[in-house]
């Protein structure tokens, strides 16, 4: 479910969330975004973005490191 994803990939988030707000909040001081429609798009694309990415992150390195502790703690 939605839920235990965001639970697994809580940690990645975590990791992600400043940076990815700074360069968002950049961006849209560059582009000059003032609006009410402009502020909620840049939040909707800030959360999209934060699943994607702490999902990305999880994929690809936090499940295999944890894996490969998994692994190296049951032979030794």
């Amino acid at each position: 479910t939605a839920i235990r994803l965001i639970a697994l990939w809580s940690y990645s988030l975590y990791l992600c969330n400043f940076l990815l707000a700074q360069i968002l909040s950049n961006i849209t001081e560059y582009l000059k975004i003032t609006s009410l429609a402009g502020n909620f798009g840049f939040y909707v694309l800030y959360i999209v973005s934060s699943l994607v990415l702490s999902g990305i992150i999880y994929t690809f390195l936090e499940k295999p490191a944890m894996d490969l502790r998994e692994r190296f703690s049951k032979s030794a």
